[in-house]
């Protein structure tokens, strides 16, 4: 994985011209993305195009072609789609249908999250793993800032999975000394000849398992932890109670030896998920800050990406498809302006106001937890729109990624919540007034998301995410389109 983007303004851009649409890096993309009707119909639970007369989404036919709410994926050189352009979309009926998934149930229903272990031991110095290695030698302040908060998160995932009950676990692991010649064959010792690698004990209530250590490759952490040996920690300790639970870490981490770092990964089927804060750390970007989502379609950014030297040009650069001069409506031009306004774009090497650094950090750990738990519910990457469910190759891809849920992941999200009879006994007949149930908890789902980005969409100390998306969601709840009017 690629860890910085190297396209900076050099002043501060007005985003007055966006792609909605499609990119111009997609003209010589071969991804090829699904059409409306093709949308419409892998958001069926059968599989067949559905009747207008009758519609069984929760959200309105037109939003499935609406680019000024639900924008495509963007389709620059080296981000996901653009390497990895046939890949399957996984269908509604496909997500229904998978043997892997597990059903939220009243005996399952919680969402665990894990806080990062403690140091225990003669460990002291896996303190400074957690620093950047840039920053070891400079300035003491520049590595002050206070990593994300569980609570925080939790407010944030109980808003996006509306209906979950999310709870923190804190003080259950501890890193401690691993004595290798005494560990189990099962360490699978053979693995540990690198002269710089080493373990590390991860102890839990019921066990202590070898965790390996490594420098990061590209030297920006001073010591990795291996995710595979964490999730295998995990297993043996998820709650009887949990539908997933999520280790969130605050050392750098990687899955593979050939792989620079991992920020996470989920086990869905294992209930297991592991994401590492420590590359979404702002204070380790390159990047101006000024395009990340929403001014990510901005067409200053995706022509500029397009123009450098190393990625492909236009193959028309005459044509502008889908691209638009900034009106005054749209949820997406909403989050624009707001964000703009709001003046995101900051020097990340100025550290004079480090809560808003910290909520910036919060805003990119929160998008890459909320991904993961949608893995745990067995939703694949998607690439019908732009969403919090696409793939990601890079730390630069990450940022121009949008926080919400498309129409077709929203479906799922909703089918799987709302099988669970204890949220489906909440929806009053009152409140239905001629719409499906699902629609009204999806109503329901986005104001709760509403008033968590209330509460950090504060003037000076905020982000980018959580302005654009507080911007986006006061328009589409009072879209008539979002819901079909009775």
């Amino acid at each position: 994985m690629e860890s910085q983007s190297q396209f900076q303004c050099s002043a501060p851009c007005k985003h007055d011209r966006i792609h909605l649409d499609d990119t111009a890096r997609g003209r010589t993309s071969e991804f090829k993305r699904p059409t409306k009707n093709q949308r419409l119909k892998d958001a069926s639970t059968n599989g067949v195009l559905p009747s207008t007369t009758r519609w069984p989404y929760v959200t309105g036919p037109a939003m499935f072609n609406d680019p000024n709410t639900f924008p495509a994926p963007l389709l620059l050189a080296g981000y996901y789609l653009d390497l990895d352009p046939k890949q399957t979309p996984q269908t509604v009926k496909d997500w229904l249908e998978a043997e892997y998934r597990n059903p939220v149930t009243t005996q399952r229903q919680s969402i665990y999250l894990v806080g990062s272990p403690s140091i225990g031991g003669n460990l002291a110095q896996m303190t400074d793993w957690s620093l950047p290695m840039s920053l070891h030698e400079g300035d003491k302040e520049q590595v002050t800032l206070a990593w994300p908060k569980l609570e925080k998160l939790q407010d944030y995932v109980s808003a996006f999975y509306h209906g979950m009950e999310v709870k923190t676990l804190t003080d259950t692991f501890s890193w401690q000394p691993f004595d290798h010649n005494k560990a189990q064959k099962k360490t699978h010792s053979s693995r540990y000849a690198h002269p710089k690698e080493q373990l590390v004990g991860l102890k839990s209530p019921h066990q202590i398992v070898g965790v390996r250590c490594r420098p990061s490759p590209d030297g920006v952490s001073r010591m990795q932890v291996n995710l595979q040996d964490i999730v295998g920690a995990l297993m043996p300790n998820i709650p009887e109670n949990a539908y997933a639970m999520l280790m969130l870490l605050n050392l750098d981490m990687y899955e593979d030896e050939d792989e620079i770092f991992t920020s996470g990964r989920a086990y869905g089927s294992s209930r297991v998920a592991v994401v590492s804060s420590f590359r979404d750390n702002p204070l380790l970007s390159s990047d101006d800050g000024q395009h990340r989502w929403p001014a990510s379609h901005c067409a200053f950014f995706t022509e500029g990406k397009t123009s450098q030297k190393h990625q492909m040009p236009r193959t028309h650069p005459k044509t502008r498809g889908g691209n638009a001069s900034l009106p005054s409506w749209g949820p997406i031009h909403s989050a624009v302006r707001d964000a703009a306004t709001h003046q995101y774009a900051f020097d990340l090497t100025n550290h004079a106001n480090d809560e808003h650094h910290h909520v910036e950090w919060l805003s990119r750990t929160a998008q890459t937890v909320t991904h993961e738990l949608g893995h745990c519910l067995g939703i694949g990457h998607c690439p019908y729109f732009a969403c919090v469910m696409q793939g990601c190759a890079s730390s630069d891809e990450a940022i121009r990624q949008p926080p919400y849920l498309c129409p077709i992941c929203l479906e799922k999200v909703s089918l799987a919540l709302f099988q669970h009879e204890n949220l489906a006994g909440t929806i009053d007949t009152n409140e239905l007034n001629g719409h499906h149930p699902r629609q009204v908890y999806v109503r329901r789902r986005y104001a709760a998301l509403l008033a968590v980005c209330e509460r950090w969409a504060k003037a000076d100390s905020s982000s980018s995410m959580f302005v654009g998306l507080k911007a986006w969601l006061e328009l589409v709840l009072t879209s008539s389109m979002l819901v079909p009017a009775e």
